[in-house]
């Protein structure tokens, strides 16, 4: 999702955003057939969506000297940027534990970056029916409703 999305947040143009989400269609499609299958493919999405080190093996490249390694340092870059533009105003007493609420965004999951993508790119229909598409699997309504 990251790849996707980064290429097109450089910019805050709103052009920028419909041209990230055209572009993530497709992959968006895939995943709303792949929950329409039924409780068991939900259960598998909800495990790579929420593991972290599916996460961190898929988004830290190791192939030195590579386009693709070049290609994941631009990406890096363009995401960091896209996190560090959206405010993080200082939340109130009870929530100061909430790693989604801190002054730095650290996303440990694909679930957490694709609420991320979804705030960022305001709230796209796909991007939010497929969150919501999810909450049928226990697992995963658990992990959304966790701070």
């Amino acid at each position: 999702m990251q790849n996707v999305c980064v290429e097109c947040s450089k910019s805050l143009v709103p052009d920028a955003y419909l041209v990230a989400i055209q572009e993530a269609d497709q992959f968006l499609t895939m995943l709303h057939d792949f929950s329409a299958m039924g409780a068991a493919m939900r259960r598998v999405m909800t495990g790579a969506l929420t593991n972290p080190q599916i996460y961190k093996h898929l988004t830290e490249c190791q192939l030195e000297g590579s386009d693709y390694q070049r290609y994941m340092i631009q990406s890096q870059d363009a995401y960091k940027k896209a996190v560090n533009s959206l405010p993080s105003p200082e939340p109130p007493d009870e929530y100061k534990d909430c790693p989604s609420l801190q002054e730095q965004l650290v996303h440990t999951t694909f679930l957490e970056e694709l609420v991320f993508w979804t705030v960022k790119f305001e709230f796209p229909q796909k991007m939010v029916c497929l969150l919501l598409i999810m909450l049928p699997d226990t697992d995963y309504k658990v992990i959304c409703y966790r701070c």
